[in-house]
């Protein structure tokens, strides 16, 4: 409720419709009503917790692919938090107030090494998993040729499980994997990354794709 001071003509204070009226050194300053933000902060910030909660529990999992796929020499910042910071900002869906991590989206390293070119993956009987890429004939095979092929696998059926193979190089373009009984029918999400033999040069990570294990 607003208070009239000095009549019809003279200033007020307090609200009168979408106004808010106060006096402010010997004047009458008239507003617009603050905006009701307490509950869309609240929800911000529970959003953003959730965010932090799943992407914590997934990341934790390949906390050692972390360490050297997001290493910055003169960073002060850690691995493990450049990668939330990334995949929070890139990896997350939001359908009707569902929150999802959407794992082709999702980076383990962030390198300036050649990365994978048309890599596929399928799922045989037998519970193998086959894997290959391409080399481009414009780049030099020498010289990337002998980089190791890393694959990342994550059992989503089984959520924290992960699995990485390392056996293979670049110039192989392909690698199958044969994943045990005990997997059959669970869901798997595949990445690739590539490293120097050396291991202080590293690619981007890609996502490869998912499917379900054939027994």
């Amino acid at each position: 409720m607003g208070i009239l001071r000095k009549g019809i003509l003279g200033g007020f204070s307090g609200a009168v419709g979408p106004v808010v009226g106060s006096k402010w050194r010997q004047m009458f300053i008239i507003r617009s009503r603050p905006r009701k933000k307490a509950k869309y902060l609240k929800k911000q910030l529970l959003l953003q917790h959730e965010k932090l909660s799943q992407m914590s529990t997934f990341l934790t999992v390949f906390k050692e692919e972390i360490k050297v796929g997001f290493f910055k020499k003169k960073s002060k910042i850690s691995p493990m938090n450049r990668a939330m910071q990334y995949n929070i900002d890139n990896a997350f869906s939001n359908t009707n107030g569902e929150l999802k991590i959407n794992y082709d989206r999702i980076k383990f390293c962030n390198g300036n090494r050649e990365r994978a070119w048309s890599e596929q993956i399928s799922f045989e009987a037998g519970c193998k998993i086959n894997i290959t890429w391409d080399i481009p004939e414009l780049l030099n095979l020498k010289r990337i040729g002998k980089d190791i092929a890393c694959i990342l696998l994550f059992n989503a059926t089984k959520p924290f499980r992960c699995y990485k193979s390392a056996s293979n190089i670049r110039m192989d373009k392909s690698i199958s994997l044969e994943m045990g009984n005990h997997v059959a029918g669970d869901l798997f999400h595949a990445w690739i990354y590539f490293v120097t033999p050396d291991g202080k040069t590293i690619s981007d990570s890609d996502y490869i794709g998912s499917g379900i294990v054939i027994a």
